[in-house]
């Protein structure tokens, strides 16, 4: 979505970005639209708010939001949105001389503005500590994806195994007794764990570290994968789906891109897309 070029009110932005609905947003360009400083605390919260959660890239390059707007939305950056890669925040002094000079009423700047400190915290800003962020960003984002897609398999497997029936147990016994008896040295080699004899909350400690990154979850971002993998009904469904979906594709390029497509579908459905603070 880009209103680069159209000049906003601090209300105006506020307004909009109140009502925005727009839940697969992930690009938003309010690039000189003459946004001055007060208009930073309106943006952070929109970063914070539920409508930027897929937001990837803000372009607010060419604004008048100066060093302490700028701090204002690198701060929530930090503190309140992990998946966003991009943000353009370049020329954003809060008075340049060029752009008053294009203006009809000229913006005397403010008293105790000193352009050489607003423009070395600026520099501080954008070229130091934001790059910092996105690198971060990047990272726990393919880290929580990573770790959704190595889970959903084993939680499927262990949350719907069935335990040994009466008669696979009175077997397995008889085959022990059998093998101790006739003096067998490996006789319990190859008995298996009771996993599933484990209480509840071990085996859910189980599942979890079967990602290989167990912390990479937050609590709620497990619980959802948790109770998908626990859904029979689901694990049906993308079966029948994924079998649908492959239907006339032959070639290895198209099936690595179609199973691309289908684990990225995966992943937003279930909020594993991006990386969420506890």
């Amino acid at each position: 979505m880009s209103l680069t070029n159209n000049p906003l009110e601090p209300e105006g932005l506020a307004s909009f970005l109140t009502q925005l609905e727009y839940p697969d947003l992930t690009e938003l360009h309010l690039s000189t639209c003459k946004l001055p400083t007060s208009a930073a605390e309106t943006i952070a919260m929109f970063l914070a708010s539920p409508s930027a959660r897929r937001l990837e890239y803000l372009e607010l390059n060419g604004n008048r939001l100066g060093a302490d707007g700028v701090r204002t939305i690198v701060d929530a950056v930090e503190q309140s949105h992990f998946g966003i890669v991009q943000v353009g925040l370049l020329a954003n002094e809060e008075y340049s001389r060029s752009a008053a000079e294009d203006e009809d009423t000229p913006e005397t700047p403010r008293e105790g503005y000193d352009p050489e400190q607003e423009a070395k915290q600026l520099r501080h800003l954008v070229h130091e500590r934001l790059p910092e962020l996105l690198f971060r960003n990047r990272y726990v984002t393919r880290r929580i994806r990573r770790a959704a897609l190595r889970t959903i398999g084993p939680a499927r497997i262990l949350l719907h195994a069935q335990p040994l029936s009466d008669e696979d147990t009175a077997s397995r016994i008889m085959t022990e007794v059998s093998a101790t008896t006739s003096n067998t040295p490996s006789a319990n080699t190859n008995r298996p764990f009771p996993i599933l004899d484990l209480p509840p909350e071990v085996l859910n400690h189980v599942i979890r570290h079967c990602s290989q990154d167990p912390y990479a979850f937050s609590s709620k971002q497990y619980a959802m994968l948790r109770m998908q993998a626990a859904d029979r009904d689901e694990l049906g469904r993308s079966v029948r789906l994924r079998k649908d979906r492959m239907k006339g594709i032959y070639s290895r390029e198209e099936k690595d891109a179609k199973e691309r497509e289908m684990r990225d579908e995966w992943l937003r459905k279930g909020g594993w897309d991006k990386w969420e603070d506890e």
